[in-house]
């Protein structure tokens, strides 16, 4: 298994915005050194953007894309965003979803 994979889920995920966000997942991304970041909100928030970096400096950004679901009693904002490019053997030291 990849070291940055386990280390990225162990990571801290901070929260920035008005709408929180609920049910982050971290999964693998297309390639080996790309995961995805997903979570949930109740309303609907601008183009959701991660921001994380190998430092407190933060010194990567990607905008993501949103998914409306709506059933008869509810609707949900699922937003999910591509960090590419990850190297092995780094710890990201945080991930802000806004």
């Amino acid at each position: 298994m990849h070291s940055f994979l386990i280390l990225a889920l162990i990571s801290f995920v901070s929260i920035i915005g008005a709408s929180t966000p609920e049910q982050v997942h971290i999964s693998l991304g297309e390639d080996a050194a790309s995961m995805v970041v997903t979570w949930v909100t109740f309303h609907a928030t601008p183009p959701p953007i991660i921001q994380y970096g190998p430092t407190q400096s933060m010194t990567f950004k990607h905008v993501g894309h949103t998914d409306v679901f709506e059933s008869s009693d509810h609707t949900r904002y699922i937003h999910t965003g591509t960090l590419p490019s990850l190297s092995p053997n780094t710890v990201y030291c945080k991930f802000y979803l806004f």
